[in-house]
Formats: structure tokens, sequence, C-alpha cells
């Protein structure tokens, strides 16, 4: 395998991390990050274009990225929210196609690039990178499918506390049945998220808000009742 100049490369004893790591060794890690290239972008950058063909994967190495796509009207569709940790673009990586999304930096972030070659013979080299990969893909396919099922069956209301309950659910529950949301996405950005408009999704948390269900913690800090949200959301 040849070696990419790797920049800014980090100096930790783990350069690179992330859920495809976890298991393989210090020095396995070392060698991977001494193949990327590093880059940091600030906040706002464009990272990858829908529909370009590049097939460099993306390991997210600090800060968060999005995902997402603009209808004709300009309307966005926000996929998902990528995390430090996680990887971007081995959708294309491991296909060949073009790129599925628009991806931008919400903050600014620190990437790890690997070319598409490297990146196959890695999961082929791997094992436990390969399933490691396969519980990511799961995972994204689960929460596509969850949302597609939200939009099919439930109204706005419903799709709003569907989205409140799986965030609480990631979030995690204390033992009191409380969760907490921090950073949480403005009340535009969740209305794209679950195809409703801003002022529906207003209304609601203000609906929730006088029934005890969600209250406000904090700037971007959001407390939700679990129980009595779920509770609500099979009315």
């Amino acid at each position: 395998m040849r070696q990419a100049d790797s920049g800014e490369q980090s100096l930790a004893l783990r350069p690179i991390h992330g859920a495809l790591f976890d298991e393989l060794s210090n020095d396995q890690c070392a060698a991977i990050a001494r193949l990327c290239v590093w880059r940091n972008y600030p906040a706002g950058s464009q990272i990858l274009n829908r529909d370009d063909g590049g097939s460099d994967v993306y390991f997210v190495q600090s800060g968060r990225v999005r995902a997402t796509a603009y209808s004709p009207d300009g309307r966005a569709v926000t996929y998902r929210d990528i995390p430090a940790g996680q990887a971007v673009g081995d959708f294309a990586a491991l296909d060949g196609l073009p790129r599925s999304a628009d991806v931008v930096a919400l903050d600014d972030v620190r990437l790890a690039s690997l070319d598409r070659q490297h990146f196959l013979q890695l999961l082929e080299e791997h094992p436990v990178m390969m399933r490691a990969q396969l519980r990511s893909l799961t995972a994204v396919i689960r929460g596509l499918t969850d949302r597609l099922y939200d939009a099919s069956t439930l109204n706005a209301n419903m799709r709003i506390r569907a989205w409140l309950l799986r965030t609480a659910r990631e979030a995690g529950v204390s033992a009191s049945g409380e969760a907490v949301l921090r950073g949480l996405p403005s009340q535009s950005e969740i209305a794209q998220r679950v195809g409703a408009q801003r002022e529906t999704v207003s209304r609601e948390f203000s609906r929730l808000q006088r029934a005890g269900i969600i209250r406000k913690a904090g700037s971007g800090v959001l407390g939700v009742e679990v129980a009595t949200l779920e509770s609500a959301l099979d009315q």
C-alpha cells in the first residue's frame, strides 16, 4: 500500500479513531492513519457534493457533518448528522457510484480521507472492520426505514413526537426516566427532518411543554419525559 501525505496528522497514540477501528490495535490504527490525507474544514464548508464522482471515504475525527440533498425548488432534505467517530462517503467507496448526498460541516471538523482502493483492501484484510461497516450500514438503513414508516403512517404532530422519542432514546434515559437532549437542532431543521412546517414544530413543542412532557433546560438543551412521550405517541 502506498502512503499518502498526512499533512498535519495527529501524533496521538491512536491517530485515527471511530467505530471501524475500535477492535484494531494501536499499531494497526497508526498504519491506517499514515495512508490517510488529513484536512480541517471550518463550520459551513461544503465537503462533498451530490452526484460527484469521487469515491474517497472520510472518517470524522472531530466535529459533526450533515448529509443532505435539495429538491429542484431548493427545499432541503436532511438525511442524517454524522458525529465524530463515524464515516461519510462510504456509500460511493463501496459501490463506486456517484455521491448520494451533499455533505457540509456543522462545526469546525477534522477529517481523515482514504481512497477507495485502500478502504476496500482494509475491509478485506480486517474482518472486524468489515463487521463494523455492516453494523454502520444497518444502522443507517434502520434509521431511514423508521423515517419512511413515520412519513407513511403518522401525521405531522406525531412525526415530531416520534423524532423526539428516537432522539431521546439515543441520548440515553436516566433512572428517573428523563433524557436530556443537548445541541438540539433548530425548529426549522427539525421540520426538515420530519417533513413538517417550522410553525407546526413550534406549536407541537409548546403543546408538549404545557403537558409537562418536555422542558427547557438551557440554551439548546431539552429534558424529555420518555415514558410520558411514549404514551403520547400512542394517542
